[in-house]
């Protein structure tokens, strides 16, 4: 799943469930989630949700961090391990996050240079987390535990060329 820390709608799917979509309204301490099936719209609540949105405490778990300076006009990150490719994707004013083929969540946000300062976008999966920060410096910083494999990040520009980075272990 992505948790992000702008409180705005987020439109949850993924390419396997086809036409089922889910809306997670956050709120301080609480998600609502929506989504439609067979049997109608379904709506439920995610307790504890808090312990995804506090940034400060998740940022003091990181040990170590890759950074990469952003060009002047992007639309896409990809960060990869030996075994997960994570896409952070940046197009029509949209924040698409994808970790393998899947599409995990859409946020709607304007993200010219003026507005990057605090989007933060964390990822989770059943065996890490990790954490994507834009600043105003057109930098994207990636944060997570562990430096077991080596990481990359790759920036996609809007015409479709491919800047790879290899990025050192920042400790």
């Amino acid at each position: 799943m992505i948790f992000t820390s702008l409180k705005n709608l987020i439109k949850v799917g993924s390419k396997k469930s086809g036409e089922i979509s889910f809306n997670a309204n956050i709120k301080e301490h609480e998600v609502e989630i929506m989504y439609k099936s067979d049997k109608g719209i379904i709506s439920g609540k995610v307790e504890r949700y808090h312990k995804y949105v506090d940034y400060k405490h998740i940022y003091d778990k990181f040990e170590y961090a890759c950074k990469v300076k952003l060009s002047s006009e992007f639309s896409k990150l990809a960060l990869f391990n030996s075994f997960t490719k994570k896409v952070i994707e940046f197009k029509d004013n949209l924040i698409t996050a994808k970790i393998g083929n899947a599409r995990i969540a859409k946020q709607r946000e304007n993200i010219d240079s003026t507005e990057l300062n605090g989007k933060t976008i964390a990822l989770q999966t059943r065996t890490s987390n990790s954490m994507i920060a834009l600043d105003t410096k057109k930098e994207a910083t990636w944060y997570f535990k562990n430096d077991t494999m080596p990481y990359r990040i790759i920036q996609h520009d809007l015409e479709n060329t491919i800047d790879i980075v290899e990025m050192p272990i920042i400790k």
